[in-house]
């Protein structure tokens, strides 16, 4: 910081001229009143003349022109200090690709290999203070989860939902997700940046493409390597491990020969987590620090230059205090005093230096919901509540989507369908039958997805879940049958019985057991039914298993209506969530529910139905994220692209 004078506004100096005019007005106003006190007694002079004493006259004429030049002073923006800062931008670029193939379930580190990355990754954003960064999700296939950016937070908010359960294509193919990164650089910093992989592992099939890369890729690549040399087994969806082609359970280690070779190679640096951020202290702002790195001081990211600080502000508040002594009686003073304060605030305010909005914090009293009024329109300050207090938000909001989106978190879904009902595009519709079906309203939530598909015959999700409540509302349908077919059994049987009340006890022997026959034969049709589609139910859930398991090992030459099939049937398939799965029920759990509520008589018909509908509607905060990579993948199948043998790994 160095010293000096400057003026910073030097065109605000025609200021100069009002200010003039004001102390000549003043002060010939004070001379007028001098006039008169030569021709009247000075005793007499108060009581002939209006206004204050002479005295105060002279004391607040002479604040309001010291107000005044305060004002100009402050409008000039005065300088006297300079402080260092960046003369350009940082142009650095940094591209992360995290795994998510499913070895990055292993939890040889604790909690696992997936969440110490997702760590690792919100720390070096939080590190990183210059620069753009982007994010590529790396399993079978690789998907650009976020273009390069300058604004971190965009990442923080989508890192959380990344898991390998949302990648339409399981496994592992690092070659992808190196070349998305290297387009991503290409794209959006004129080939010019740098990559970080996180990454467990590289199978020895796949390393003479990945070295081929890495020899030739003009862009240095840096890993950042997760797991053990030991490893860990891979838990699946059903509660157990993953196991190889030989049927032994799956090891999933850190492969760190190929990992090192992989940052030699491309003149990269290679790390293991560490309990600091002492690993991923090199991938920070400064890409001097990465041997190697296309990007250096030559460039001029470096170089810096001495602002001036503006010194208008302290005379501002020295206006202050001589502010308060123009509040008077008289309108005409206060505008007076007034005006210049109000201008100079102003003016300062369009000079001020641009900043980031920064959602508030939960501390945030209510005085500064004024402020945050002034400065924030009521859909950006609903969408700043939207995480902690979903109710809260809806208040805020007036965008229908977005108002219907915060009601449907907090719960009020009758709520949300008719936030949702005043817009017409085909999302509007669908969510509006995601709502309508958690209230209970399953006839107005197949017709909203039928609207919905009218808008767009595309939306696999609408179609999936018509088709779920159409099912349920046809299973419910077949149990009310089959109970009131019970119901007339057994008043036919009653009748029959006290008609024959009077016969021999062999006789009503006999009748009992004829008249108990028709009841069991109306019952077992349905009882078979019910078996059969128990038996129908398991038959397709064995082969979705079995189609699982084979587009893993061969997801290659997987077609674009088999995937279609196949994640509309294992969507939400991340051991994370097998807790909650496993108090939801399996399908055929599901199909026996109503059955045994019956018998129970704990709840309602209705409410069986009911739970079966929500249970089986899926509501997922990363919906966005998969649907994005499931049309990609869709798109580069349509294409033919589909990655080689080699390429591609199971896990």
């Amino acid at each position: 910081m160095s010293a000096g004078f400057t003026l910073l506004r030097p065109e605000f100096a025609w200021a100069a001229i009002p200010l003039l005019l004001i102390a000549f007005a003043l002060i010939r106003a004070q001379g007028r009143r001098g006039q008169w006190q030569n021709h009247i007694d000075p005793l007499l002079l108060p009581h002939l003349l209006e206004g204050t004493a002479p005295r105060r006259q002279r004391y607040r004429s002479a604040a309001i022109i010291t107000l005044c030049l305060l004002g100009l002073i402050a409008l000039l923006g005065p300088a006297w200090q300079r402080q260092a800062t960046p003369l350009v931008k940082s142009q650095d670029a940094l591209v992360v690709i995290l795994d998510l193939s499913a070895s990055m379930y292993a939890q040889d580190i604790q909690p696992s290999r997936l969440q110490q990355a997702k760590y690792k990754i919100r720390d070096l954003l939080t590190l990183r203070q210059e620069g753009q960064t982007g994010l590529v999700a790396s399993a079978g296939d690789a998907f650009v989860v976020a273009p390069l950016t300058d604004d971190g937070n965009t990442l923080l908010t989508l890192l959380p939902s990344l898991s390998p359960a949302m990648m339409p294509l399981q496994g592992s193919n690092p070659l992808a997700g190196l070349r998305q990164a290297q387009q991503l650089l290409e794209q959006g910093s004129a080939g010019r940046g740098r990559i970080l992989f996180v990454v467990d592992g590289i199978d020895a099939q796949q390393w003479p493409a990945v070295s081929a890369f890495a020899q030739d890729s003009p862009h240095s690549i840096s890993v950042l390597a997760v797991g053990t040399a030991d490893g860990a087994p891979i838990p699946n969806t059903e509660g157990g491990f993953i196991k190889d082609a030989q049927g032994n359970i799956a090891v999933a280690k850190l492969t760190r020969e190929h990992l090192q070779e992989l940052a030699e190679q491309s003149g990269g640096q290679y790390r293991e987590l560490t309990l600091d951020n002492s690993d991923i202290a090199p991938f920070g702002d400064a890409p001097a620090a990465l041997s190697g790195s296309p990007l250096g001081a030559d460039q001029g990211s470096q170089r810096r230059a001495d602002q001036w600080q503006d010194g208008g502000i302290w005379f501002v508040l020295l206006m202050l205090p001589l502010a308060l002594l123009g509040f008077h009686r008289s309108a005409l003073g206060a505008l007076i005093v007034a005006a210049p304060a109000a201008l100079l605030v102003g003016t300062l305010a369009l000079q001020s230096p641009p900043v980031y909005a920064q959602a508030p914090t939960p501390e945030a009293g209510s005085g500064s919901s004024l402020w945050q009024n002034l400065w924030r329109t009521p859909d950006q300050q609903g969408a700043a509540l939207m995480e902690r207090d979903p109710a809260a938000a809806a208040t805020k909001f007036t965008d229908p989507m977005w108002r219907g989106s915060a009601l449907y978190r907090a719960g009020d879904y009758q709520a949300a369908a008719e936030a949702f009902a005043k817009s017409d595009s085909a999302t509007a519709h669908y969510n509006r039958g995601n709502a309508l079906a958690q209230a209970g309203q399953p006839e107005e939530a197949i017709a909203a997805y039928e609207q919905a598909l009218e808008k767009d015959p595309n939306l696999e999700d609408a179609a999936r879940n018509r088709d779920i409540l159409q099912q349920q509302q046809e299973q419910q349908e077949q149990q009310q049958q089959s109970q009131q077919d019970g119901q007339q059994g057994d008043s036919d049987n009653q009748s029959e019985s006290d008609s024959n009340g009077e016969s021999q006890s062999s006789d009503q022997s006999k009748a009992e057991q004829d008249n108990t026959n028709p009841s069991d034969g109306n019952q077992s049709p349905q009882s078979g039914q019910n078996s059969d589609a128990n038996q129908e139910t398991q038959g397709k859930d064995t082969d979705t298993g079995k189609q699982h398991d084979d587009a893993q090992q061969q997801a290659q030459q997987q077609t674009a209506d088999d995937y279609v099939k196949q994640s509309a049937q294992a969507d939400d398939a991340e051991p994370e969530n097998q807790a909650q799965a496993a108090q939801a029920g399996e399908p055929e759990d599901n199909a026996k529910a109503p059955t045994q509520g019956a018998v129970s008589g704990r709840m309602s018909e209705e409410d069986q139905a009911g739970e079966q509908w929500l249970r089986q509607i899926p509501d997922s905060s990363d919906q966005l994220l998969r649907n994005k990579f499931r049309y990609q993948y869709l798109q580069r199948r349509n294409d033919g692209e589909v990655p080689d043998d080699d390429d591609y790994a199971p896990y």
